[in-house]
């Protein structure tokens, strides 16, 4: 949460925040063009940025790790948080029950792991392991529709799918945003509701006094096929589609 507001208030006109850390997990998040490495010899400073040498002196300097990774996994799938995780294995499973899909992540043995975002120094790491053991990987990231964020995060998405990466952001701001109403336990005539941009995850912890990071996986396990066909089908010129039937459907054939 504080690198998420330290990124958002770098977006901010005539903004510049400067950090500095030797704490892994927090400098795992930040994006690489930000990153900047100096070191320091007698009286001489020197500043490094932008190469893979210097994001790995950076790495190994802090002790940056990747997450665990199975041993058995023939494909990498990478999400921004750990609740995206239950989100993926959940409507994996469902969809898989009812015939709408033909395996689970699980089943596949497509390890999901989330990186924090695309383009940081965490999900260079990652990619580094999978490059290192040849394992093909593929991305979802939360489109944050509606906030300074979508255009950098559909820009990342567009350059990796012109490289033949299986790459997708949500169309709804993020995936608190697909949760139907039916599932939240609102009272009787409640007039409660949220829009495909509004902050879902914000206003749902308000309505039903939760942790923002516990709507996701408090509620979307109630979500059954065919609440979740619901929430994922859009027009397409004309043509029904169903968001992610079809993008998990073409994560699954990656290996």
């Amino acid at each position: 949460m504080l690198i998420k507001a330290f990124i958002e208030l770098s977006h901010a006109p005539n903004t510049q925040i400067i950090l500095t850390t030797h704490t892994p997990s927090l400098a795992g998040l930040l994006p690489l063009q930000s990153l900047r490495f100096i070191n320091k010899e007698g009286m001489v400073r020197t500043v490094e940025s932008g190469t893979d040498e210097v994001f790995q002196k950076i790495a190994d300097t802090l002790g940056l790790l990747p997450d665990p990774i199975s041993k058995s996994a023939k494909a990498l799938l990478l999400v921004e948080g750990k609740s995206d995780v239950s989100f993926v294995n959940h409507t994996s499973q469902v969809l898989k029950d009812e015939g709408y899909l033909t395996h689970t992540f699980l089943e596949k043995e497509i390890a999901i792991v989330p990186i924090g975002g695309c383009g940081n120094l965490k999900h260079w790491r990652t990619l580094k392991l999978a490059e290192q053991f040849n394992i093909p990987w593929c991305i979802l990231l939360d489109s944050d529709k509606g906030t300074v964020e979508e255009a950098i995060n559909t820009t990342a998405i567009n350059e990796l799918q012109a490289q033949g990466i299986k790459a997708y952001v949500t169309r709804k701001r993020e995936p608190e945003n697909y949760l139907h109403l039916s599932i939240l336990g609102l009272p009787a005539g409640s007039t409660f509701t949220f829009t495909e941009t509004d902050d879902a995850k914000h206003l749902i912890s308000i309505q039903k006094s939760k942790k923002k990071d516990h709507v996701l996986d408090t509620y979307w396990p109630n979500m059954t096929a065919a609440l979740i066909r619901e929430v994922e089908t859009y027009d397409d010129n004309g043509i029904e589609r169903y968001e992610f039937t079809e993008m998990f459907a073409e994560y699954l054939s990656i290996c």
